[in-house]
């Protein structure tokens, strides 16, 4: 919900500008709160990549959510929204798994995009209360236009709103994006899991075949059951007309 007492972009500047002042004016008029977006990005090579998959997601649980995840037999690929008072610890974890190579991480600052949406609502919903105003002494031109004018403040006020609430999410919950792959090692290690691991491909595409085979086969038996009959009455209508006209040539 938008507070719509909320600062103008004179207080704002107001507040940029008194800061240097004292402390006494500091604390009277307050410096707005800024509105950070942290991202982050790491690889992390790993003896075992599934388990530390799970491991990353038992930590998540409670904390967060996997925005997405892309899994092969080589590398796993995470995007994690993780609550950013807890961004910190959640890298350092990290570390725990494996070796974490390129790590990089950054803050952008969206105070300004943020406090201009609030005013934009502010001053919209200010519009929309004159009109309402308006509306009860209107002729009836004048209400239509009214109308449609609400409807598109109305509008205009969902899509920004929208807008603050993404602006919210993105705030709250950092972004950290991952690579998971295995080591050198790894991949001569555990002979038990590539094994599982081919067989349950196999598996998946043995199934695909037969998915496969079964609607090729619901396609073809219909078409058979119905032109079957018609081939082989075919078949004999020819035999019996070559047998005649063999048999026409003999009492010729």
């Amino acid at each position: 919900m938008v507070c719509l007492c909320g600062c103008g972009a004179e207080n704002f500047d107001s507040g940029e500008q008194d800061t240097d002042t004292g402390d006494e004016m500091s604390l009277t008029i307050g410096e707005p709160e800024r509105k950070i977006i942290n991202t982050a990005e790491a690889r992390i090579i790993t003896d075992d990549p599934d388990a530390t998959v799970k491991n990353i997601r038992v930590y998540v649980s409670g904390k967060g959510w996997f925005d997405k995840e892309n899994h092969s037999e080589k590398q796993s690929y995470l995007i994690v929204r993780i609550k950013t008072e807890y961004l910190a610890e959640f890298i350092e974890s990290l570390y725990d798994y494996g070796k974490v190579k390129d790590l990089s991480k950054e803050a952008t600052d969206i105070s300004l995009q943020y406090q201009d949406t609030e005013n934009r609502i502010n001053s919209l919903l200010a519009e929309k209360d004159r009109l309402n105003e308006l509306y009860a002494d209107a002729s009836i031109d004048d209400m239509i236009l009214i109308n449609q004018r609400i409807s598109e403040i109305d509008l205009l006020l969902g899509e920004l709103q929208g807008d603050l609430n993404r602006y919210d999410s993105l705030i709250e919950y950092s972004t950290v994006t991952l690579t998971i792959r295995a080591s050198k090692k790894a991949g001569d290690a555990p002979f038990g899991k590539r094994l599982a691991n081919s067989f349950r491909n196999g598996f998946t595409a043995v199934v695909i075949f037969l998915k496969y085979l079964l609607i090729g086969l619901t396609v073809i038996l219909p078409a058979a059951i119905i032109l079957g009959p018609v081939a082989v009455g075919i078949v004999v209508l020819r035999n019996f007309i070559k047998k005649k006209r063999v048999k026409e040539k003999k009492e010729t």
